[in-house]
């Protein structure tokens, strides 16, 4: 008996994590915003994991994981980016 609830307590984190990386993975995939959105998905887990882990399940290249780490840094994990004003430059004409 007691070798059976070892083993089930063993088995649930692994449930736990396969569900958490799918979950993430169909965020990715149904996000509507492009690259930019998918950034900022991947912003919230992209300083704690390595890019080895990120790459393997997620079959994306370290660019776009130096991006989410980047934005979590400047911006906050998740958060959106900040809008840049725009610069005018007014010429002087004579």
């Amino acid at each position: 008996m007691l070798l059976v609830i070892e083993n089930k307590s063993f088995s649930q984190p692994d449930n736990e994590s396969e569900t958490f990386w799918k979950s993430l993975q169909k965020a990715l995939e149904t996000n509507k915003r492009g690259i930019d959105g998918n950034v900022r998905i991947l912003s919230i887990i992209a300083e704690n994991f390595t890019y080895k882990k990120l790459k393997e399940k997620f079959k994306i290249g370290s660019d776009i994981i130096n991006s989410a780490q980047k934005h979590a840094r400047l911006n906050g994990p998740g958060a959106p980016s900040l809008i840049k004003p725009k610069r005018i430059d007014r010429s002087v004409v004579a």
